[in-house]
């Protein structure tokens, strides 16, 4: 039996998506990439989040390519997450202007939450690419409310200007599928791909 250590690269400074891969055990080396966050013209918001999150991952790849890997197996999983309203990406808004267009376009709508997932293991010759929907429903927002909410800080580095464990949560009506991935990482489908390719971390082994 092989006695390879399998080591997670994460492509992400996110403190939520290092959260979601702690709450299942998976340690991990945070490698932050600087990937420019622009969609292409006609790329479809699954396009482009598949693609960035591809390029995070492989990025990630060759910032370690001199790291030391005897007795390792790195993997390396890059993510991207953007809020869709009739086909427009909302992504991290720049300012708090835009954080308050961003809130009063989604207030009292059905949106959907598209995160794009790869996972490269370059010793298995791995390279799994996806995205995972999952459509959010809001109660309709005042202007007071919206102010009231801009006043804190969790519309900053979130995709549509909410983060949903947060307070946001108050205006959040429902949500149809995986609530990690409206957080930021689909992490059913990347613990159902380490699975499958044997990942070996504490009961998994």
């Amino acid at each position: 039996m092989s006695t390879l250590v399998d080591r997670l690269v994460l492509a992400s400074a996110s403190p939520r998506r290092r959260e979601l891969l702690h709450q299942v055990g998976i340690p991990h080396i945070v490698c932050p990439t600087h990937i420019p966050e622009v969609q292409y013209p006609a790329e479809t918001p699954n396009a482009f989040v598949k693609r960035l999150a591809y390029e995070k991952a492989s990025a990630a790849e060759q910032q370690m390519v001199s790291t030391p890997n005897a007795g390792s197996r790195y993997w390396f999983l890059g993510a991207d997450t953007v809020v869709v309203l009739r086909d427009r990406v909302l992504g991290k808004p720049q300012d708090i202007h835009q954080a308050r267009e961003y809130l009063s376009l989604l207030q009292g709508t059905d949106h959907t939450v598209i995160t794009g997932f790869a996972l490269l293991c370059p010793a298995l010759g791995l390279a799994e690419a996806d995205i995972e929907s999952t459509p959010v429903s809001f109660e309709p927002l005042g202007e007071s409310e919206i102010e009231l909410y801009l006043s804190f800080s969790d519309w900053a580095d979130a995709a549509g200007a909410y983060k949903i464990q947060g307070s946001a949560a108050a205006f959040v009506r429902s949500v149809h599928g995986s609530f990690p991935n409206v957080m930021g990482l689909p992490i059913h489908r990347i613990c159902s791909i380490l699975r499958a390719n044997h990942f070996r971390i504490g009961n998994w082994s």
